[in-house]
């Protein structure tokens, strides 16, 4: 599988159909999951590709597919990996991306996160959030932005536990 990409691989999604993968080329490149074949490679940035999503939610034969780079840009692809669109949703990296429903994703950077909507075409920023918390190296907990060594950007102490940052 991995033999088909020609660059080292940044990262990587998947959901029932598809294996997805961002690479630093700035590429995106897809293949089936239940029989490891090509389904495409798409060039989408000049930068490489920090996150991607093989959206779990779509309809077959109607797939999206998401993918971010180090200049904070999110890109959709459809179906056979063209370029539905791109836009710039926060300055600097963008780390990871999380399906909320069909067609509408959180974009999370160490800034804070982004609500972003496909509507027919375009994508469209609908909010923009700041970082809430911070944490320092020790795994020492803070209730404001600036007080630990790196923001986190959201914190859910409900099962099961998650933690975004980045350092």
């Amino acid at each position: 599988v991995l033999k088909s990409f020609e660059e080292n691989i940044m990262s990587i999604s998947m959901d029932d159909r598809h294996v997805l993968v961002g690479l630093v080329n700035g590429k995106v490149g897809c293949i089936y999951s239940n029989n490891k074949k090509e389904k495409f490679v798409t060039e989408v940035s000049s930068v490489p590709i920090t996150a991607v999503l093989a959206d779990p939610l779509d309809t077959a034969g109607k797939s999206l597919f998401y993918a971010v780079d180090q200049k904070g840009f999110l890109h959709v692809l459809g179906e056979k990996g063209d370029l539905i669109n791109s836009l710039k949703v926060r300055d600097g990296p963008i780390f990871a991306i999380q399906d909320v429903e069909v067609k509408k994703v959180w974009v999370y950077s160490d800034k804070g996160r982004s609500v972003v909507t496909l509507e027919g075409t375009e994508l469209k920023i609908k909010a923009n959030k700041n970082s809430k918390f911070s944490m320092d190296l020790d795994a020492r907990f803070h209730q404001t932005r600036d007080k630990g060594d790196f923001a986190l950007e959201e914190f859910d102490a409900r099962v099961p536990a998650r933690i975004y940052g980045k350092k």
